[in-house]
């Protein structure tokens, strides 16, 4: 029986899928996850007021990432193997309102970067597995529109939280507790979510099919794009709050910055579902992959703080639309049962990337300053979208014929085609579905 039968046998109300229940649990998560890295953003800026060097910030972001990247394949493998979900949100959201709490203090830095460790860790395997539930409750052929229903309640609680909260963002005491607070709603609202009903496949079933996966050429390649587009992105954002201090702003203009990409990000966040699936995800990718170069060069050619404003109005365009696309890309060519392998591997990906991304950064900015950090990091971020252009395909057979005009198809294929392994997913994917 599918996963998704009982919910419509029962009469239940559907979300692109998901029974209301799950949908407003698993938006709650992610609400609550966001509104806590809403706060974490101003973490460098307390820690630069203990002493820390912008190149040693940058490096403890760059351990965050690090501990998500070599944890979240063997993350997304066992909670496969072991057909839960729950668990990974729950605990781990838990350890890391745990791990933050211990910033309420000036430690040595080996202490900070153990903290920085465990809370990276336990972020991403949370996130990946609220991503694999979504896939998981969604109806054939719009986790796009499903994850984006749901995700975009991750940029509402970012929002609100930076937005309720401006006023006394400079208590570096309420910055830790609130993050702590909101980690701790996040495993509360998890509670509810039911797991759903899936088959059981044994586990050299699962190794096989997971060794098909990492050898899929489309998949290799579009991983590695997204990680240049992550390293390019997240060493960005951290060295976003010390870009603007430098400049003259205040926590306060940080804060409503951030405020101001997010609130552009949440319409383009539901937009960008429905729109892969009717033009595909490659021509969302490339939206992504080509505005965010122009964006990271405004940023270093800036005079003052209050230039970021109409920069920060193309965000949407970049994090939105790639973070829905990507999710629906990697779903799209991973077999039903390694639904959360493969989100395991984008998040190893993204890991990678804001791991890679901040270390790259803090020694960019040692060796130019923060302007020619973002001119070098425009520069990466373009590579990413020439690779893609030249050698990324679509994501699903179904996909291609869909668009209507000349420019949405030619969007639609690569230049340059590599083998394609998506024909054996899909064949594995209705024998799957018709067990």
């Amino acid at each position: 029986m599918n996963a998704r039968q009982p919910a419509r046998e029962t009469g239940q109300t559907l979300t692109h899928g998901i029974p209301r229940r799950e949908h407003v649990a698993l938006s709650g998560v992610f609400a609550m996850q966001y509104a806590a890295v809403g706060l974490t953003m101003m973490l460098p800026l307390i820690l630069a007021r203990r002493g820390l060097q912008a190149a040693e910030i940058g490096f403890l972001s760059a351990i965050y990432a690090g501990a998500g990247a070599v944890t979240q394949v063997a993350m997304g493998r066992l909670s496969d193997a072991l057909q839960l979900r729950r668990p990974f949100i729950l605990l781990p959201s838990l350890l890391i309102g745990a791990a933050y709490a211990l910033l309420a203090s000036d430690r040595p830095y080996t202490a900070y970067a153990a903290i920085y460790f465990a809370a990276g860790a336990c972020f991403h395997t949370s996130v990946t597995a609220v991503t694999a539930m979504v896939a998981d409750w969604s109806s054939q052929g719009h986790t796009a529109s499903a994850f984006a229903a749901t995700r975009l309640w991750g940029s509402v609680g970012f929002v609100a939280s930076l937005a309720a909260l401006s006023p006394w963002l400079d208590s570096d005491r309420l910055v830790i507790r609130g993050t702590v607070i909101f980690f701790a709603l996040a495993a509360a609202a998890a509670v509810p979510a039911r797991e759903p009903a899936r088959h059981v496949h044994v586990a050299a079933d699962i190794s096989s099919s997971a060794r098909r996966l990492f050898s899929d050429p489309q998949m290799a390649l579009f991983l590695g794009v997204y990680l240049l587009f992550k390293v390019s992105e997240s060493a960005s954002m951290a060295f976003f709050a010390l870009l603007l201090d430098s400049l003259g702003g205040s926590r306060q203009v940080v804060a409503w910055a951030l405020v101001l990409n997010a609130v552009c990000e949440i319409p383009l966040m539901r937009w960008a579902g429905p729109l892969s699936e009717r033009l595909g995800r490659r021509p969302v990718i490339l939206v992504a992959l080509l505005v965010l170069p122009m964006r990271l060069l405004a940023y270093s050619q800036i005079p003052s703080a209050a230039w970021v404003w109409p920069i920060q109005a193309f965000h949407g365009f970049t994090y939105a639309f790639m973070l829905v696309a990507a999710v629906a890309y990697t779903n799209d060519r991973a077999p039903q049962n390694l639904r959360a392998t493969a989100q395991g591997m984008l998040g190893m990906a993204n890991a990678l990337g804001m791991a890679a991304g901040p270390f790259a950064g803090a020694l960019l900015s040692d060796a130019f300053g923060l302007r020619g950090l973002y001119a070098a990091l425009a520069g990466i971020s373009l590579c990413a979208a020439v690779v893609f252009v030249l050698f990324g395909a679509e994501s699903r057979k179904a996909l291609h014929g869909r668009t209507g005009n000349f420019i949405a198809r030619l969007a639609s294929r690569p230049v340059v085609s590599l083998p394609d392994h998506r024909a054996h997913y899909d064949e594995e994917r209705l024998a799957t579905d018709d067990r």
